[in-house]
């Protein structure tokens, strides 16, 4: 045979093992490299959706639960009906160890954090987990003055979230916060001040929200008080006919509020009015506290000058 054949054939020989795995290598490289790249773009994909369904809330200080289940149904969070049957649910409140029929009070006023169509229980249990992180250092840090109250009206910590609910309802103003503490507990420590009312509009306009059907006046109510809410004692809510504090908080405090109640500005007023510019005239007498009234009736349409209390004479001049 001659030699350039025998060379052809030579040269025709299979190719080594060698480069048989150096190809596969090549190849798993690919794969894998596409793997990688197939997750990184899934991870991508998957981080997208759920930064698409985070959501920031900020719940104000002094929102209810009601306006809280409307803000949270607003923004798609969870439909405002199951967030309030949350908020009221038994089991729900043993787990969270929370006093009273429902987690008004507890629900923490912040800005959060929220996944669209998350369940209800766990958006609540966020905002409690939260009060429970702000608020007991308050107290702890009262424990002198909760003795006293305790000691004064058999009050807990969870009757100055009572009151605090109503400061944060009553005050337009920061500074007002602790002056308007002042009123309410002027009026539960005086001995000549009888009964013992707060007389609250807040409290009234909470009762026909949390109960609408107990008080008759409620079915009236479009979101103004008139005389008839006012003068409604099937409203038990209502402080204008009972004594001391309502059956529960009305709204969300914040710190200031609850502070406000454990810190009070020590002064000898009894009344105060509303101006209508988020300030209220402060008075010490029924005498003087109607005279700052028809002050307010002279320089502005009744309508914009509410009375606190209208029509009780307490029996301190």
């Amino acid at each position: 045979m001659p030699a350039r054949r025998r060379r052809r054939r030579r040269g025709s020989a299979p190719p080594s093992p060698w480069f048989f795995a150096a190809v596969g290598i090549a190849v798993l490289g690919v794969i894998a490299a596409s793997l990688a790249i197939y997750r990184w773009e899934k991870g991508k994909l998957a981080k997208l959706a759920y930064l698409q369904r985070v959501i920031n809330i900020t719940i104000p200080e002094g929102f209810n639960r009601y306006d809280i289940a409307e803000r949270l149904e607003h923004y798609g969070v969870c439909p405002a009906q199951d967030f309030l049957a949350a908020s009221q649910d038994p089991q729900v409140l043993a787990q969270l160890d929370v006093l009273g029929d429902s987690l008004e009070g507890y629900l923490f006023p912040e800005t959060y954090q929220f996944l669209k169509r998350s369940h209800p229980s766990v958006v609540a249990k966020k905002m409690v987990d939260t009060w429970k992180l702000r608020v007991p250092p308050v107290f702890a840090a009262h424990a002198a003055r909760l003795a006293e109250l305790k000691a004064a009206y058999g009050w807990d910590a969870h009757h100055v979230l009572i009151l605090a609910s109503i400061v944060e309802k009553e005050a337009s103003k920061p500074e007002e916060r602790p002056v308007i503490a002042g009123v309410f507990l002027n009026r539960m420590r005086s001995a000549t001040f009888t009964p013992k009312l707060l007389q609250a509009d807040p409290t009234i306009t909470y009762g026909c929200r949390h109960a609408p059907n107990v008080a008759p006046s409620c079915l009236e109510f479009t979101g103004k008080l008139g005389r008839t809410q006012r003068m409604d004692r099937t409203n038990p809510y209502n402080t204008y006919f009972v004594e001391g504090l309502p059956p529960g908080p009305i709204s969300n405090p914040g710190i200031p509020a609850i502070t406000s109640v454990l810190e009070p500005t020590v002064h000898d007023y009894f009344y105060f009015v509303a101006k209508g510019d988020g300030n209220h005239y402060f008075s010490r007498t029924f005498s003087e506290h109607r005279r700052a009234i028809a002050r307010l009736l002279k320089a502005a349409p009744p309508t914009q000058a509410r009375q606190q209390d209208p029509n009780h004479q307490p029996s301190n001049p």
